[in-house]
């Protein structure tokens, strides 16, 4: 380790931290039930907020304590890496690793490992090019500059309030989703301050309880037309490139849909069965990335895999069908059907039915379930930003100034 009076040392990674190689060749006789697999992790997340169990997988794992620390290596450019809280086993496509206390504080370690620097060396020795790959031997000799012990503790300091903040303001998102799930199923089904209801049936046969003067609909019923997709030829040029915004179904992710996939011109709209759906109408992927729904904010074209809803205004407001359909898609997904693709038909989803209040009532349980999803989102941007704190702080805080690395050299 090299260092002087400055408060910066330059230090090869194996001189501060240490791989951990407990094999366990069967994890159903690991004597532990928790176990972490590269799905548990979350991107630039270090808390492990999911987990699963031995008896999940087969093959050899790893095993870990707490504090230590878990390292996708592979596809690391995912970002995932995380503190353990307890012990376990976890994938061999993680390294285990564990601070070299005295030359580095051991909560220190996993500061340095998610700033920019750390990933740009993890790309320059990944190996692979399908599902790149770190080996321990090539990160051990890499060279970082890290601060003094004194710094370490005072940035320590800073990021333990922002992660603080940051997990406190998780929970609190999870359990508002958790009450956003549980108001649209009852305002769905059951409206607000209804007192007299009546029992109808309902799907596989089962019978419910909705409000005195609601009513069971078929999404045929309550719509002016079902529209179905295509693409255009892509071997002609003159079909792609114009003003015409055109998407498929994966991209329907997001409650309203604001730009499309590609561009495609008139020529190729006319000569494909691409359909074109006006501003403020519904699409429902039907095939694949099966059982997206969206509303679509501008006019656009779509493929295959995607249906067009035209509800009818007078019947039905499009935020409420949209709604509805989010919280029950999963029937039509779970009777889908078809050997290479599975989907179900423009006539599966005209047959779907859905609980329908009456019109004034639609709009005024779109309005409550409307300002829950702004609360959502604002939780959502508030850790954004405070994630985007984090990385600007630890961008900061570890890289020396030029007159720093001057005088060390």
């Amino acid at each position: 380790m090299e260092s002087n009076t400055t408060t910066w040392s330059k230090v090869r990674f194996d001189e501060i931290c240490k791989i951990i190689s407990d094999r366990v060749d069967d994890p159903k006789k690991a004597g532990t039930d928790y176990y972490v697999g590269l799905e548990h992790l979350d991107s630039e997340e270090p808390e492990i907020r999911r987990h699963g169990t031995p008896d999940d997988v087969n093959a050899t794992k790893l095993r870990f304590k707490a504090g230590q620390i878990l390292f996708g290596k592979r596809r690391f450019y995912q970002r995932k890496l995380a503190v353990a809280n307890r012990e376990g086993i976890c994938s061999a496509h993680m390294m285990v690793l564990e601070a070299i206390e005295g030359n580095i504080i051991k909560d220190f370690l996993p500061l340095l490992m998610q700033t920019e620097e750390f990933y740009e060396r993890a790309m320059m020795i990944s190996e692979g090019s399908l599902s790149p790959t770190i080996k321990w031997k090539n990160l051990a000799k890499q060279e970082f500059w890290i601060p003094s012990l004194k710094e370490q503790e005072k940035l320590l300091k800073i990021i333990k309030n922002l992660d603080e903040t940051i997990s406190k303001t998780q929970n609190l998102m999870e359990q508002y989703l958790i009450f956003k799930n549980s108001t649209v199923e009852r305002l769905l089904t059951k409206g607000i301050g209804h007192t007299k209801f009546k029992k109808v049936k309902w799907l596989f046969g089962k019978e419910i309880e909705i409000p005195e003067k609601w009513q069971i609909k078929k999404i045929e019923s309550i719509s002016k037309k079902l529209l179905g997709g295509g693409t255009p030829s892509t071997s002609l040029s003159d079909y792609w490139d114009g003003n015409i915004p055109w998407t498929k179904g994966a991209t329907l992710t997001t409650h309203y849909i604001v730009k499309g996939e590609r561009f495609i011109s008139k020529l190729g709209l006319e000569n494909s069965s691409a359909s074109l759906i006006p501003a403020n109408n519904i699409l429902v992927s039907s095939r694949v990335s099966i059982g997206n729904v969206s509303i679509n904010k501008i006019d656009i074209a779509i493929n295959q895999d995607v249906t067009g809803i035209i509800p009818d205004m007078a019947l039905c407001n499009e935020e409420f069908l949209y709604w509805n359909l989010l919280s029950g898609i999963h029937t039509l997904v779970l009777f889908s059907r078809g050997t290479t693709i599975q989907g179900f038909t423009r006539k599966d989803l005209a047959d779907h039915k859905i609980i329908l209040p009456p019109l004034d009532e639609q709009k005024k349980i779109v309005s409550i379930l409307s300002e829950i999803d702004e609360n959502v989102n604002k939780l959502i941007v508030y850790i954004s930003s405070l994630k985007m704190m984090k990385k600007s702080i630890l961008s900061e805080k570890l890289t020396p100034k030029k007159t720093e690395v001057e005088i060390l050299v």
